[in-house]
This record gives structure tokens, sequence and C-alpha cells, in this order.
């Protein structure tokens, strides 16, 4: 049993919290302890300990050197304190930091969410007044790696609460503070200029009430959650655009169906995670990828943007992706009710490679992927007979499988049409046609083992109701494409080759 709640950005490893059972596997006597993955070659390390249990780590850096929270001992068997914590196991192993509170008690609790490869952390501590919390910035000093120094982010209401969530590498920090009516909002702390552990503190807008930031990129785009006029949570952006702060409702509760998300994580291209509500009973999460202006169900076997297609995996949180596209969470697998971490790895493929001989991408964008996608049309423009209104009865598994590019090769626009016809002929890499897929360019696309012969192109025009390549080419001089024309030549020349 476990959750994965970090990945570094090299991909190898992953953080989060396992239970660890006692002899006979007595779950009565199961605690729960800090995890590292190694993803490569997939094993795991328990990180100990501050000398009382539980222990949970939240993010880790390439060196392994991850942050969380470990309970420690004052006074033996007294109760025990939950302490901000840093993780080592290289060098020295399997250390454990108990790093400063603000009010500097050992009795003060805490608990460290987030590292940066510069060392340094943020999270959230005690003060001097007990049960007051405030953000907190943590920096190694020059002493070395058991010596770190605390900073007082401070908050929007005098002598209330605030937590640093986030961080990126320019020391843009997020979280939530409570402001003078005594609701949660988010903000960001950003670094003064010229005046090093200094920051401004600014209250982020919202889609109606209480708000939560968990992460900012470094190209300063922050996500979290906002409640709604209805109270509920969605998940959300903010961006600072033309001289202030804007908020973006990210939710696509038609996908959904659902009236819950929240975005934990976003990297450098702006590629959100997070979980989102299903609208089935009873009621579940599933994880989630937001990406140029889409949301993605990442629990669906059926779309082709699912980098794993294990059915026996029901994805339900997705809490961290790097800038090149790994994702760290957790789910339930094999149908058993308990959390597992996982870890998704983008595939190497062209986004035209959608299908193969076995029903897999196959490392080609070749007839098998034409034939899909023309199987697949749902055109606004380009239909003979157009669905009315245009696109909107396009199936979710459709859209899934073909809708791989919008007008000017921009993102998915809800319609299977000359876009995304224009986009894999562009992309096109066959062996049928004297190019081994092995040698594919693209955005991608590679491997080994052809696609044969593949099936025929004809019989799959005419399934969008065309009898010839001829009688596209017309239909679409009249609508006037001229991207789908050219599209069209290209197509000509495949089935002149390839019938």
């Amino acid at each position: 049993m476990g959750f994965g709640y970090g990945i570094c950005e090299n991909g190898q490893f992953t953080v989060g919290q396992a239970v660890n059972y006692c002899a006979n596997d007595d779950p009565a006597k199961a605690f729960k302890r800090d995890l590292l993955l190694f993803n490569f070659p997939g094993a795991m390390a328990d990180s100990g300990s501050l000398g009382a249990d539980p222990s949970i780590a939240f993010a880790v850096i390439d060196t392994g050197l991850h942050v969380g929270q470990a309970e420690i001992f004052i006074v033996f068997p007294e109760p025990t304190w939950p302490r901000p914590a840093i993780f080592s196991l290289f060098p020295p192993s399997n250390t454990v930091y108990n790093l400063p509170t603000i009010g500097a008690e050992p009795t003060e609790e805490g608990i460290a969410y987030d590292i940066a490869s510069a060392r340094r952390i943020v999270g959230q501590s005690e003060t001097a007044v007990p049960g007051e919390f405030r953000a907190s910035y943590w920096k190694e000093s020059s002493q070395g790696a058991e010596d770190w120094t605390v900073t007082n982010l401070g908050t929007l209401l005098d002598g209330g609460t605030s937590l640093a969530r986030g961080k990126n590498k320019f020391d843009d920090i997020v979280g939530w503070s409570l402001d003078a009516g005594g609701d949660q909002r988010a903000v960001i702390w950003e670094p003064v200029q010229g005046m090093p552990g200094t920051w401004t503190l600014t209250d982020l807008p919202t889609l109606a009430g209480d708000s939560f930031a968990y992460d900012v990129s470094d190209s300063k785009v922050v996500v979290g959650w906002s409640q709604t006029s209805g109270g509920e949570r969605h998940a959300v952006k903010w961006e600072y655009v033309a001289g202030s702060w804007t908020v973006m409702d990210i939710m696509d509760t038609d996908l959904f169906g659902g009236n819950l998300s929240e975005a934990y994580a976003v990297n450098l291209a702006g590629d959100i995670v997070g979980k989102a509500r299903t609208g089935s009973t009873p009621k579940t999460e599933h994880a989630f990828l937001w990406s140029n202006g889409v949301m993605y169900d990442l629990d669906s076997k059926t779309c082709k943007y699912i980098i794993s297609t294990d059915t026996s995996w029901v994805l339900r949180e997705a809490w961290d992706i790097t800038d090149l596209g790994a994702i760290a969470g957790w789910g339930l697998r094999n149908g058993f009710n308990t959390p597992k971490p996982y870890v998704l790895t983008p595939l190497d493929i062209s986004v035209a490679d959608i299908t193969g001989p076995e029903g897999d991408p196959d490392g080609c964008v070749d007839s098998y992927d034409l034939t899909a996608l023309l199987g697949a049309w749902c055109s606004a423009v380009n239909d003979p007979n157009p669905p009315s209104p245009p696109c909107e009865n396009c199936s979710e598994a459709n859209l899934c499988l073909a809708d791989i590019a919008g007008p000017g090769g921009g993102p998915p626009d809800g319609c299977v049409d000359s876009t995304d016809l224009t986009k894999m002929l562009g992309e096109w890499c066959s062996e049928a046609g004297g190019n081994p897929c092995g040698t594919c360019g693209g955005e991608g696309a590679q491997g080994g083992g052809g696609s044969g012969s593949g099936p025929s192109l004809t019989a799959a025009l005419a399934q969008i109701g065309f009898g010839s390549v001829g009688a596209y080419q017309a239909h679409i001089t009249t609508a006037g494409d001229a991207e789908a024309f050219a599209s069209a030549n290209v197509l000509l020349g495949i089935l002149e080759s390839h019938p």
C-alpha cells in the first residue's frame, strides 16, 4: 500500500508514503513510512524517520534528496511531534534531518512540501505562539546540510495562518493564506529584486470562494483549485497577463461528469495534472492531464494520449509532472481497494501514430492510422453530410483516437477533419512507401516492425461519403479549405501507390 506524490526531473526517483508491516504482516502493527522509489530498475527504499512513525515525503530532486514530515520523540515514550524533515540517502546513507521551525522550539510542528535543486525548501511551521502556523522557507546555511535557516513568509492577515505548497527555481512560492475575512485564498510570494530573503505577497483572483495554489512552473504559471459560485472546487490555473493575475477554470465537466477537480502540478510546457470527480455511482476520482487547452482522463483506456493501456489499473490521482512529461501519482490495481504509487512515462511516438496492426501505436504513421482517422471522421466543414450542430455528436472514443490537431496545426479542436488529416500526412512514414519506420522523423515516430500492406484506403475514404479522392477534392475546393486541398494532393499520391 502506498502513494506517489513527487518525481524528480530526471525521472529516476519518486517519493510518497508506504505502509510497512511488522512481523507476520500484522495490519494492527502497521506503520507508515516515507517512500523513495528508484524508478529504474524499480526498487523501493524506506528513507527512515526521526525515531518515531509515521513519515511522509512530497518532493524530490535529482540527487535523491527529498522533503516531507517525520515524527520525533522529545522524551521517550512521551507523545511524538510531527516535524519538517529532509531525507538523504547518498551521502550519507539513510539520514533524516530535522528542520527548524519558526518558533525554534523542539515541540513545534511543521511540514516541508517542496524543494528546488538549489536546496531551498518551502512548507509550513509553527511560530512561538502555540497553534499559529505560517508559510516557511528553509535555506541551507554555509555550515552544511545539518544547518538550515527558516524564514517566516507572512500572511494576508496579521496573526492568521498561511502555508507554502510549491516553488520554482526562481524562488517564486505559492500556497494559501487566510485573508481579513477568514477566507482561504491562493497566494504567491514573489522575491524582491536586489533584496535576498524578502518577498512580496499577492492575493490571487478566485472564481468565487476559497482557493488553494499548489504549484508554480518556471514560466510562472500557477495551478490549484478555486471554489465556484456554487461552492464546488474546480481545477484552475493563474497567469500574469498585461500587468495583473488572471484565473482560468480548466475543469471539463462534460468529460468527467462530476463537480470536483483539483490541479496539483504544472511543468514548463504548461501541462497540468491533478484529479477530477467522475459522474459514476458511487462517486470516484480519476487522474487528469490538461494540455494545450484540453483536459484528458488519464484513466481512459481508449484515448491515444494515455501513456498506459493497462486495464488492471484505476488511476485515481496525479500529483506531479516533470518537464519531460513523466507523471507520478497513485491508483488502485487488480480490483483491490489498496492504493499503489505509479509512474507514467510518455511514449516517444508521433501524435499521428494512433494505431497499428495489433490495435496499438506501432512506430509508423501509415495506412493503419489513416484508415482509423477516416473511420472516426466527424467534420463541420469537410463532410458531405455534416452533423448538426457541427461536431457536437462526435463520440469521445473517436475524438480520443483521431482528434490530433486543430486549424493551422494547433491543439485538438473537437472535430476529426482535414486539420487532423493534414497533420497525419505531414508525418507520414510508412514501410509501404519505401521509408522504413525505424527512420521515421516527424515528432518522433520511432520503432521497428513495419505495418505491411495495411488496409484499403479507398474503402476507408468511402466511409466518410466519398467514392474517390477526386470527390473529396471537389468538396473541399467548394468549401474553400486550401489546407485540406493540399493534404488531399498528398493523399492522392498515397492512394496511387497504396490503394
